[in-house]
């Protein structure tokens, strides 16, 4: 469910601050204006800022995968792999010699 709001202050900050204390992060922001408060008679008239938002209830942004999500997560099949190819590689002296770097690294991410 989405809401459109307005809110006023003296500032566009102060409004800003204003909106994201009452409502949270949620909002979209559809336009602002300046506008005129208090005073009589068009005297003693301060100036001001009138934003109109609208407020989301329903956070689609935590919907949406984080960033951390399209980090490739290592594969179980992929580590036991690595545990076949340096077993193989310490047990055998050819290997050995052969794999003598991939052997430093892989001991290094261990």
């Amino acid at each position: 469910m989405m809401d459109i709001l307005t809110e006023q202050a003296e500032t566009y900050d102060e409004c800003i601050n204003k909106i994201k204390n009452k409502y949270g992060p949620n909002i979209n922001i559809l336009r602002h204006k300046k506008i005129r408060t208090g005073g009589f008679l068009g005297f003693f008239e301060k100036e001001g800022i009138e934003i109109t938002f609208t407020f989301n209830q329903n956070n689609y942004r935590d919907q949406i995968r984080s960033p951390e999500s399209y980090v490739k997560k290592p594969d179980p099949f992929d580590e036991e792999r690595k545990r076949i190819i340096q077993k193989a590689v310490l047990s055998s002296p050819s290997l050995r010699k052969r794999f003598s770097l991939t052997l430093t690294a892989f001991r290094r991410k261990a």
